[in-house]
């Protein structure tokens, strides 16, 4: 169990890792290049939310149907549930681990 844990918080990891490094390499790139309008989170509303929700919805309305399709972007445009699934298996195994003893 412990090494079904350590595997889900490495996939875990390394997801978040290629999403930050893809987000910053293409999704702000082709925002810049495309002058793409984003719609920004009024006042400080940056400090309660930690993903680029505004940011990536201007990136998918930018997609043709045929660049949703390609890995990079399914992964970019998915990370948030992935994320949030790994997420939730992580610390119910946790939670399992810490009952089962």
């Amino acid at each position: 169990m412990l090494f079904l844990l350590a595997f889900l918080s490495g996939v875990f990891f390394i997801t978040g890792i290629a999403f930050w490094l893809l987000f910053f390499l293409v999704v702000q790139v082709r925002i810049a290049d495309k002058a793409l309008p984003v719609e920004e989170t009024p006042g400080l509303g940056f400090l309660w939310k930690k993903w680029p929700h505004e940011k990536m919805k201007a990136y998918r309305q930018d997609l043709s149907a045929e660049e949703r399709l390609r890995p990079v972007n399914r992964l970019l445009l998915n990370a948030f549930t992935i994320l949030h699934v790994l997420g939730i298996a992580c610390l119910s195994l946790v939670v399992v681990t810490a009952i089962v003893g």
